[in-house]
């Protein structure tokens, strides 16, 4: 059995310790087998108890060798275990930067396979599994007098691939970086003068932080699918030249390249005995980020193109790259605007994960799905028996019927109107549906204008202008004065990135001015008493213009009689309309065609 969460403790004896002590000091880890690298010990310098012990060295419990004491205050906490570190270059991110910092070598221990790789420094453990040289490790410090004991990590995290399970082991690998000082300099430059728009405008200072505390960008990957990065390695034929890298568009280009080069002044020309290309793909945001380059070309003078709409939480993985590669290749900015929307998250504005149980698939909202569906869906997902069950049981909590087919339309629609939140998007299926009665609501409405040109023999128009005349009714010239006042300020949103606000001026015009007015008043002219109504000029839709021509004579008692609920109505949308005349806006926008008497 292999344990996870612990650490151990175990100590190290000072070389030459100072005459008031410490004699020996002690490591805490929960990775003992990784001690094998061990190529110091790290404290830090405003720690009292260790004073005096800078530059000296400690003997190796396990090796037969001394590595030194060192100071790194970014890597030690004095309030945090013994307060010494040991470190480990080959084997923890944490480590190798103190490495770096100070100097120090990087011993590896294991080997692709997880396996200790043969080292003289440590023959006893070659070829043993990392569980295995645990325990061996432990058994030895054991022997050697040097193992303290053991006790339960307050917060261990323990890194785990999501496919096979197994426990993901840090290792230095050979990678191809980008040196990313000046590309960024250009890409912040674009955005800080202008040439690159930012919206929300607030981004902007996210972008400018990013950008300026910027690393360099490692863009290689061990994996079988992704562009292949156009790098060769040059084996000389003499045997006694070192291999060189040669970045080309071919195998050919790459040898032509290497023999260009060996006949440089002070070298002799080698004959190549082999050309092999790395095996390493790109980094998917580097293919990505050379998308404007290879979708609009590089041959311009200005932005490529002019708006990328995306989420926020990729300005800097995608946007920023593109700005980095293009400002280089080409020149240029790869698109002039940025609209950035927020995340999508859960009603609760947590996360969607799988682990969770809270995603909602667009697809099964457009589509509808039932709640086996949904179930089947985290079934065939990488989730463990605990995870699943409780992701089941959050879904059922939250999805008790699945989800209703709502259509592509209506997600639209949501998804539009939740841009006026500008963090995040706390996603409900509650809105979609709102949405989708609005949508059925307008197709409803084209329905009835459909309907009724069909009825009177009317012609579908080409432009709803063409339907303007002098005959146009009060309530007519009414609903074209919305309609002026809608479009002005649906093309002022939509101008300033607002989608929200454009989309609903569209909406609430629909739904109040269109249907629950308008058309409210032509069922009256068109179903209502004839005594009650006259010939009315009814434009019904942008495309559809209806002339209903109602005989006012007498017909009957029972026609003679008037609804007092619809001349009810009736006064109530003239009292309305007559508001909308009489005000200044209405004067100002009033349609073409109308004569100033009317007005």
């Amino acid at each position: 059995m292999v344990e996870f969460g612990v650490l151990h403790t175990f100590e190290f004896t000072i070389v030459d310790p100072p005459a008031d002590g410490p004699f020996a000091l002690r490591v805490e880890t929960t990775r003992p087998e990784t001690m094998l690298g061990d190529v110091a010990l790290a404290i830090n310098s405003n720690d009292s108890r260790y004073k005096g012990l800078e530059g000296r060295k400690v003997l190796h419990p396990l090796i037969d060798k001394d590595i030194p004491i060192v100071c790194d205050d970014i890597l030690v906490d004095p309030e945090f275990g013994s307060g010494v570190v040991k470190i480990t270059p080959a084997h923890d991110e944490n480590d190798y930067a103190c490495a770096q910092r100070l100097g120090l070598p990087v011993v590896p221990v294991f080997s692709p396979d997880g396996t200790v790789i043969s080292q003289p420094l440590f023959p006893g453990f070659s070829g043993l599994s990392r569980w295995d040289a645990r325990r061996k490790v432990i058994r030895d410090l054991k022997e050697s007098k040097a193992y303290v004991g053991k006790r339960d990590a307050e917060a261990s995290v323990i890194n785990r691939c999501s496919r096979s399970g197994d426990i993901i082991e840090p290792m230095l690998k050979p990678q191809w970086y980008v040196r990313c000082g000046d590309l960024a300099k250009r890409a912040d430059e674009m955005v800080q003068t202008g040439h690159i728009s930012m919206v929300p405008k607030r981004q902007r200072a996210i972008w400018h932080s990013w950008l300026t505390g910027i690393q360099d960008w490692c863009v290689s990957r061990q994996l079988w699918w992704g562009h292949r990065i156009p790098v060769y390695r040059i084996s000389w034929a003499d045997g006694n030249r070192r291999d060189i890298w040669v970045a080309a568009e071919s195998e050919q280009h790459a040898r032509e390249k290497a023999l260009l080069g060996s006949k440089s002044p002070g070298s002799v020309a080698g004959e190549i005995s082999a050309v092999v290309q790395d095996e390493d793909v790109l980094d998917t945001w580097f293919s990505s980020g050379l998308l404007p380059l290879t979708v609009f070309g590089q041959h311009k003078s200005q932005a490529l193109s002019s708006v990328l709409e995306t989420g926020q939480d990729i300005l800097f993985f995608w946007v920023a790259r593109m700005a980095m590669l293009c400002t280089y290749f080409a020149g240029v900015p790869p698109f002039s605007t940025v609209l950035l929307h927020p995340m999508v998250r859960d009603l609760q504005g947590r996360k969607m994960s799988k682990s969770l149980g809270n995603i909602i698939d667009p697809m099964d909202v457009i589509q509808g799905a039932g709640l086996s569906k949904l179930q089947e869906t985290l079934e065939r997902g990488y989730l463990s028996k605990q995870e699943l069950s409780k992701s089941t049981k959050e879904l059922k909590r939250l999805y008790p019927t699945g989800f209703q087919q709502f259509g592509a339309d209506a997600l639209r629609l949501t998804l539009i109107l939740y841009t006026q939140q500008t963090q995040q998007i706390n996603m409900s299926l509650d809105n979609v549906k709102a949405s989708y009665h609005f949508c059925n609501k307008l197709w409803n409405t084209f329905r009835f204008a459909h309907m009724h040109a069909q009825k009177h023999g009317v012609k579908i128009r080409d432009s709803w202008s063409d339907g303007i005349s002098e005959r146009l009714s009060v309530f007519d010239r009414a609903l074209l004065s919305k309609l002026s006042s809608m479009l002005g300020s649906y093309h002022q949103a939509m101008e300033t990135y607002r989608l929200a606000v454009a989309a609903e001026a569209a909406r609430d015009f629909v739904q109040r001015d269109l249907c629950d007015a308008y058309i409210e008043i032509c069922k009256l002219a068109l179903f209502g008493s004839k005594s009650a109504t006259r010939q009315v000029s009814v434009v019904v839709s942008p495309q559809v213009q209806v002339v209903s021509k109602l005989d006012s004579r007498e017909t009957g008692s029972s026609d003679s009689r008037v609804d007092e609920v619809a001349v009810g109505k009736l006064k109530a949308e003239l009292e309305s309309v007559y508001r909308v005349v009489n005000s200044d806006g209405y004067q100002k926008k009033a349609p073409p065609g109308v004569k100033q008497a009317d007005r």
